[in-house]
């Protein structure tokens, strides 16, 4: 990952614990991860195709397990490739959508303990 500065500079973060990759699906199996920013704190939230979840603290420079595994994955049925997330600021929480046989809406509140 890069961070971007206002005044035009170029950043290269730590490397992530995981490979960050668009979600695709091929022959029955998922793979990527999905990202989005906690609206609440301003940290990177992502998980990776086997549902693990992770903190970027951008400050910091540091990423950690957060020990929250999305209910989203991992599934035969396209998993992680059916999945959009964003950030709901007004309410500080995540919505994810899962698209599919078992379309599905979860809502998630980061806490930061």
């Amino acid at each position: 990952m890069y961070k971007f500065g206002s005044n035009g500079s170029i950043t290269r973060m730590a490397n992530t614990p995981f490979d960050l990759e668009i979600p695709q699906s091929s022959a029955g199996t998922a793979w990527g991860s999905v990202m989005t920013v906690d609206p609440a704190s301003g940290l990177i939230l992502a998980w990776n195709s086997n549902g693990t979840g992770y903190e970027f603290n951008p400050v910091a420079n540091t990423y950690r397990t957060t020990g929250i595994n999305a209910p989203f994955t991992p599934t035969t049925a396209g998993g992680i490739f059916n999945v959009v997330a964003a950030p709901v600021a007004d309410h500080g929480v995540v919505i994810f959508v899962v698209s599919g046989s078992s379309s599905k809406v979860f809502l998630y509140k980061h806490s930061t303990n």
